[in-house]
């Protein structure tokens, strides 16, 4: 997969928070819209979400249509369209 490629346009939902569990407790969901498991509707974010990851790519986690970065005990992740 060519992360370099992905456009915020592909990203269905992003997270960024402390590492550990990704319910929503120690950080949030961001989407193009508000909806289910997404707490605000903000593409600027999800934008700066895809990049931060694309700048990191070297340690970029790749399974299955979700891309996750981790460092300095913060985790970025997105979860992209089929």
């Amino acid at each position: 997969m060519d992360i370099q490629s992905i456009s915020p346009s592909q990203v269905v939902k992003a997270y960024v928070g402390k590492v550990g569990c990704m319910c929503g407790c120690k950080g949030k969901y961001y989407g193009h819209a508000a909806g289910i498991e997404i707490d605000r509707a903000d593409p600027k974010m999800v934008t700066k979400i895809l990049r931060t990851i694309q700048a990191n790519e070297e340690a970029v986690e790749v399974d299955d249509g979700i891309l996750a970065y981790e460092a300095k005990g913060k985790s970025w992740v997105v979860y992209l369209s089929a």
